[in-house]
Parts: structure tokens; sequence; C-alpha cells
């Protein structure tokens, strides 16, 4: 097989009717179609996502919708360290020495990479900590929390489908993804 390739600067067949295979690319997301020879050339529409081909073949398309980015963000579902007082009238200090887990939500195929630059932030597997929080007077009973603050999105992911008929979408439910950022903390009594 050889190859017809198009490119934002332009496209290129080749000669005697021979099989080709299309190349072209949707954001950060590479796509090959294999086209029959006797087919006609494929139609792609890049500002939208649309593509029409003939001869059978089909493109996917993902498409990061719906975001909302926010910064400063603390994490009260991952707590990184607590202490708390045998006496009322003491204080304590948490201490967090490790490797936080961020969290990626991911469907229909993408990938976390794709997503978080989508998203617009580094995807980091764990974000390193090593910081300390003293508490203020404490009652026996309570408890001094640390939570990781950072960067929080939520968003869905869309498909899109196209072949030589028809263009389909599917779109997921409400994914959300947090990267915290370096020994960033918020300490609360509880």
């Amino acid at each position: 097989m050889r190859k017809w390739n198009k490119s934002t600067s332009g496209t290129k067949k080749l000669r005697n009717g021979v099989a080709f295979a299309v190349t072209t690319a949707f954001g950060a997301a590479a796509l090959v179609f294999a086209v029959p020879a006797n087919a006609a050339p494929a139609r792609v529409t890049e500002a939208a996502p649309t593509v029409t081909l003939a001869g059978g073949a089909s493109a996917q398309r993902l498409d990061v919708i719906n975001k909302k980015i926010t910064k400063d963000y603390t994490n009260k579902s991952k707590q990184l360290s607590s202490c708390s007082v045998g006496t009322s009238g003491a204080k304590c200090s948490a201490t967090a020495n490790r490797a936080f887990t961020n969290t990626w939500q991911t469907s229909m195929g993408i990938t976390v990479k794709a997503l978080s630059t989508s998203l617009g932030f580094s995807h980091a597997a764990t974000t390193a900590y090593s910081t300390t929080c003293h508490s203020p007077t404490m009652k026996k009973g309570q408890t001094w929390r640390m939570y990781p603050r950072g960067t929080h999105a939520s968003y869905k992911i869309r498909k899109t489908t196209a072949t030589q008929f028809r263009t389909t979408t599917q779109t997921s439910g409400t994914l959300t993804s947090f990267k915290a950022s370096h020994n960033a903390i918020y300490c609360e009594l509880k």
C-alpha cells in the first residue's frame, strides 16, 4: 500500500489508481484511514467534527467538553494527615512526607496525556509532599486535619464517529480530575 497524505499545508495524490491511505489529524489525535484504490477521494472538514469517507472507512474524534477548571481547590475527599490531643488546651502538628496520588477520570478511550493537555495542566501521576501544619489550641476529641490543594477539573468526553454514511456522537457523564500542587495544603479543626 502506498500513501496519500493530507495536512494543513496541502495534499498529495498518487497516480495509476493504486490503493492509498489517508492520514489526517484532529487536534492532538492522529487518524489513519485505509481506502480502496477505486474509491472516490476522501473529503475532510477540519473545522468541525465531520468526516465523509468513501470505501467503508471510518474515523473517530475525542473532544473534552463542558470544562470547568478550579485552581487553589481544597480536596477534602483526600486527607493528607491529621493529629489529635488527649487533653484540652494542648496543640498538635499534622505532617505529610509522602507522594500524593493525583486522580484522572477518563472515558471513551481518551488517554490521561490527551486529557491533561486539553485541560491545560500537567498529567503527573503523583505530587511530592513534605510539610507540617501546626494546630491552634484544641479541645479533647477534636482532630486537626490536613488536605491537599491544587487544580480541580470537571468535564465530559464526547466521541464522534464518522463513516461514509453518517456521523454519530456519544457523550460521557460528568468526570473529574485533581492534581495537587507541591506542598500546597489546607488545615482545619474538626
